[in-house]
This record gives structure tokens, sequence and C-alpha cells, in this order.
């Protein structure tokens, strides 16, 4: 599935990313995600109806949604899982899990719904925190079992974790467990 925002925005967007060797990464950052967050705000529908969705239902009927346990270990809906990756940075976000209902409240919204398997309930990312994130591409793996999402956030924090002022950090994925030097 491709929800398009219009070219000429995303092209804008990529633009301001690009122009982090002028003004610095993080200044541009903030500003593509203002930009962004301008473009897309859904005032009475007016912005959402614009946005063209191309949705292969075809693939979407691929989708495998396996059985699973919640972590207390009592039987949970059927669930896939989900990478979640910054769709102008290629960064990682973090690993999460979906059901059939929360994929489609995903694809109607335009914003992520999960499923968690700690709380036992569905929620919108970012319904407490103001940490949403708008999609922009969701892939299916060659196995049918697994989906890529590629989000913009609607603010700086994705994780609930928080840094050192308070905010959330912008990554799941910030504790570095190996990495391999390569000797020459």
């Amino acid at each position: 599935m491709q929800l398009f925002l219009g070219s000429e925005s995303v092209e804008f967007l990529y633009c301001l990313c690009n122009l982090k060797l002028f003004l610095g990464q993080e200044r541009v950052f903030h500003l593509a995600i203002l930009v962004f967050t301008h473009l897309t705000k859904n005032t009475k529908g007016a912005r959402m109806k614009r946005q063209q969705k191309n949705l292969d239902t075809e693939m979407l009927n691929k989708v495998k949604f396996r059985p699973a346990l919640h972590r207390d270990g009592s039987i949970a809906p059927d669930l896939i899982g989900i990478i979640l990756q910054n769709y102008l940075t290629k960064e990682v976000l973090y690993g999460a899990s979906m059901t059939k209902e929360t994929l489609g409240e995903t694809l109607e919204s335009g914003l992520v719904v999960l499923y968690s398997k700690t709380e036992k309930v569905r929620w919108l990312k970012g319904e407490t925190s103001g940490d949403k994130l708008r999609v922009v591409k969701i892939f299916l793996n060659c196995n049918n079992d697994q989906l890529l999402i590629q989000v913009i956030p609607l603010r700086q924090g994705v994780c609930h974790e928080k840094d050192a002022n308070g905010k959330g950090k912008p990554t799941c994925f910030g504790k570095l467990l190996l990495e391999i030097k390569t000797l020459n």
C-alpha cells in the first residue's frame, strides 16, 4: 500500500532533508516535521480527502495473521509483526504487532494503530503522548507475515523512554548490543 500525500509535498520534504548540509540536520528535521504536519493536518477532513490511497487489495488479502500469546502467556488475537521505519531518514523506530482490526484502522485513518501484547488492548500510537505516526507506505514481506510501515513522526519522540530533557527518544533502538569492526 502507498499513501500519497501529493508528490510535491513528499518531494519538498525530501529536499528539506537534503538541506541538512547547510542548515544542520536537527533544524531541517524539525522544519520538515512542521511542514509535513501542516500539510497533513486533518481540519474537518478537508486535507485527508485530498490524500490519494493506492491500496492493493489483492495483496492485502494475502496478509497472514498468526496465533499469538500475550506477554503473560494468555492467548492473544491473531497478530502480524510490524517494523516501523522513519520514511525520511530510513531509521528503524521500533517493532510492534497489529491485529486485523488495527491494520484496518491504520489503513482508514492514516495513523499507526497497534495492539499491545502487554496491556492486551489496541492503541493509537501517540494517543496520550501526542507522538503520532503518519503512514506513508506499507510493505508486505515475501512470506506475507510481516509488515514494514514507513511513517513520518508528527513530533520528535517515538519511544516511551525519555531522554535527559524528558522528551521521547526518536527510536527505541538506542542500546548498542554488538558492533563488529572490520580490520584491514
